[in-house]
């Protein structure tokens, strides 16, 4: 980049990736990507939680993404276990008895790789305006339609 500045979106303590299909794996959350359905850079990841195992958190992340132009719904699953999945898949599949088993584990990985190499990162792109959100909508009311307020009742 101009003027020595560099650009890294490695995450304090997280492992590189090398394969290009998943730029940006070792960021927080925080870059915009192009959506797979509308190909505008209005991707934006709104959720983002941790894997752990035995109760102790990994370097392992799994983000929960929202398209801020169309509202297209896109999970990023951790590339390490989607490649741990294509692994295990190929080794099912040579043998006889899991074959079936590993052509469904090599779909699945492949699915989720997908979903990584469809929605890429937006180089320069400033985040949108948060329109959609991940969770359940305002509830409106049904006679009048206007958003119902939550009250909590006291027990």
């Amino acid at each position: 980049m101009a003027g020595g500045e560099e650009f890294s979106t490695k995450r304090a303590g997280a492992p590189t990736v090398a394969d290009p299909i998943y730029a940006g794996a070792n960021s927080a959350g925080t870059d915009v990507r192009t959506c797979g359905r509308c190909r505008e850079p209005a991707l934006v990841c709104l959720d983002e939680w941790n894997h752990s195992e035995n109760g102790t958190e990994t370097d392992r992340y799994t983000r929960e993404c929202r398209c801020q132009s169309c509202g297209a719904f896109v999970v990023l699953h951790d590339p390490h276990y989607i490649r741990m999945s294509r692994i295990l898949g190929i080794v099912l599949v040579f043998t006889i008895v899991c074959a079936i088993p590993g052509l469904v584990v090599l779909l699945r990985a492949s699915r989720r790789r997908r979903a990584w190499r469809n929605n890429p990162i937006a180089l320069g792109a400033s985040a949108p305006a948060t329109r959609y959100t991940i969770g359940p909508g305002n509830r409106r009311c049904g006679s009048c339609g206007a958003t119902a307020k939550i009250v909590k009742q006291p027990t």
